[in-house]
């Protein structure tokens, strides 16, 4: 991040630290890097608040593509997560 980089790629950047601290982990990366590309990988749905678009990986595959509410609609995967999740929407 001290590179200034145009692309930032994210592997699970915030898996292990309590939602308060991801949410303000979250709000920094969104200031420090607003107008640029970021690559976010992540399990947990709060990583993916914010973003233009998610693409969902099944067996090594891109099985959907689209923001999260077309994704729980269309992508019986993601659905499933989406669903799960009622405290993260």
């Amino acid at each position: 991040m001290l590179s200034d980089p145009k692309v930032l790629i994210l592997d699970e950047a915030t898996s292990s630290v309590d939602p308060g601290t991801e949410q303000r982990l979250q709000e920094a990366l969104e200031r420090r890097f607003a107008g640029r590309t970021m690559l976010i990988i992540a399990h947990r749905l709060n990583a993916l608040r914010n973003v233009d678009r998610v693409l969902v990986l099944e067996d090594g595959k891109v099985s959907g593509q689209g923001t999260r509410e077309e994704l729980a609609r269309e992508n019986r995967v993601f659905a499933k997560l989406y669903g799960g999740a009622a405290a993260d929407r």
